[in-house]
């Protein structure tokens, strides 16, 4: 008997998106999101249905890393913003020129290792935790079409960022990182909470004293 995979459309708040299904061996329903390109849809449903009557979602489906990648970029059309479908297509252009893998079920934790060192040598922490995340949410969904059996990257850890110093304007016009004011105390981008502005007024004397207008707004200093 030939084993069907339909297309399933979803109404979501972007737009329309498509889905694969089909049955596995157990006999669950198996779900792969494609994206809003129907006739791509229709092309991986021709080579899904191709593959569970061969025998090939039994196990894992061995795929070439660059076709993957082509895949992958063209999935993501339309499900992610410009800028990101930009930064995946770099993330999987850089992996596949820095570990020069041929096939993607031959890529190892090492790998990634290697390359996530590598993004950190060219620049800055922020932009090779942002390379790492995104080589790891493409390889999850390539465990989720049936080309890993499990995230290569999934226990390569991100290298926390330090955190930036804090300084404020003294009397003297100097610039200078009060005591015991971490940056998570920040309301808002480069700002200190309002108990540390406070204590920072308090401490500084009554030459930076600050009064208010009646209708609430802060003055310079008296």
């Amino acid at each position: 008997m030939w084993r069907r995979v339909w297309i399933w459309k979803r109404t979501l708040k972007k737009g329309q998106t498509y889905c694969l299904r089909w049955h596995d061996e157990s006999g669950r329903i198996r779900t792969e999101t494609v994206g809003p390109d129907r006739r791509l849809a229709e092309r991986l449903r021709t080579r899904r249905e191709e593959d569970l009557n061969s025998g090939g979602l039994r196990g894992i489906r061995k795929v070439a890393y660059e076709a993957f990648q082509n895949e992958e970029l063209e999935a993501m059309k339309g499900r992610l913003a410009e800028s990101s479908l930009e930064s995946l297509e770099r993330t999987l252009v850089g992996f596949g020129e820095v570990c020069k893998v041929k096939w993607l079920v031959d890529v190892t934790p090492t790998m990634v290792e290697g390359f996530f060192s590598e993004r950190i040598r060219c620049g800055s922490l922020a932009t090779a935790n942002k390379y790492l995340r995104t080589l790891k949410a493409s390889l999850n969904r390539a465990v989720r079409r049936g080309y890993l059996e499990r995230n290569p990257a999934s226990d390569v850890k991100q290298v926390r960022e330090p955190e930036k110093e804090l300084r404020v304007l003294t009397p003297g016009g100097s610039r200078q990182t009060p005591v015991g004011v971490p940056v998570r105390s920040l309301e808002g981008p480069g700002r200190p909470s309002r108990d540390h502005r406070h204590e920072a007024e308090r401490d500084a004397g009554p030459a930076v004293g600050r009064r208010r207008r009646r209708d609430g707004h802060r003055l310079g200093p008296q």
